[in-house]
């Protein structure tokens, strides 16, 4: 029981950082302050904005609106000692360098992987590149592709790790939907 019950702290942890990450990523006002939004039922995972409950997405708005009110907060560093992995598999410019930006804000350190260049241009599944970057100790990840890959390292890694789609196509992206 000692064990669950840590483990139920890191998820929350998880769950908070991966909301910060996703709010942060987007707002340039600052970082809001240290006051938590609850993802239950979530888990570490932000795939869709359906994913969302109406009282997760409440108390992100007024965190929002709280933190525009009190002007720059300095963020908390909740990624400390982090690796935050950045898979771009297509172009993106705001959405990359906003994520990059608030993981670094909040303390992390950030990896870009983009298929140029990489094992995935030779054939490498995605699957392969999130396990070794996740053997690697990167347990936080950002993803954008031009297909809906994402929900197979979803369903993969479960509440492994923290996974963020930062645009799968045509189909989702939840943290433009947030500001949208």
């Amino acid at each position: 029981e000692r064990y669950a019950h840590q483990n139920r702290n890191q998820m929350d942890r998880h769950h908070r950082t991966a909301l910060r990450i996703a709010d942060t990523s987007y707002f340039s006002f600052g970082i809001r302050s240290k006051a938590d939004v609850t993802m239950d039922g979530l888990g570490s995972q932000l795939l869709s904005i359906k994913d969302l409950s109406t009282n997760i997405l409440s108390s992100f708005f007024e965190n929002i609106i709280q933190s525009k009110s009190k002007g720059f907060v300095a963020a908390p560093q909740v990624l400390k000692h982090q690796t935050v992995s950045l898979i771009f598999l297509e172009p993106s410019t705001r959405t990359r360098v906003s994520f990059e930006i608030a993981a670094q804000k909040l303390g992390g350190q950030t990896v870009l992987i983009q298929k140029e260049g990489t094992s995935l241009e030779k054939g490498e599944s995605i699957l392969d590149t999130f396990q070794t970057l996740h053997a690697m100790g990167s347990n936080y990840f950002v993803y954008r592709a031009s297909d809906s890959s994402i929900h197979e390292v979803a369903k993969h890694f479960g509440n492994k790790i923290v996974l963020i789609n930062a645009g799968d196509g045509v189909n989702e992206h939840p943290t433009q939907a947030l500001i949208d």
